[in-house]
């Protein structure tokens, strides 16, 4: 899986767990305490370069999605 889909797909997970307002909350504040698979974290920092960026890039698909 591509960091991009990962990325999607943890904005998407957000989306049915908590509706728009988590997505929403995601935007302003980022992903907070959410949890990944090793893998992923791997591939999204090799994508990104740092978790920070990593982060960084969730919270501005969540961005994307609120002002769609």
């Amino acid at each position: 899986m591509t960091a991009q889909e990962i990325v999607a797909r943890a904005i998407d997970a957000a989306g049915e767990a908590g509706g728009i307002n988590e997505v929403r909350a995601i935007a302003e504040l980022g992903p907070g305490k959410m949890v990944f698979a090793e893998d992923d974290m791997a591939t999204l920092v090799e994508a990104y370069g740092t978790l920070a960026d990593a982060l960084y890039e969730i919270q501005r698909e969540a961005q994307r999605h609120v002002s769609e």
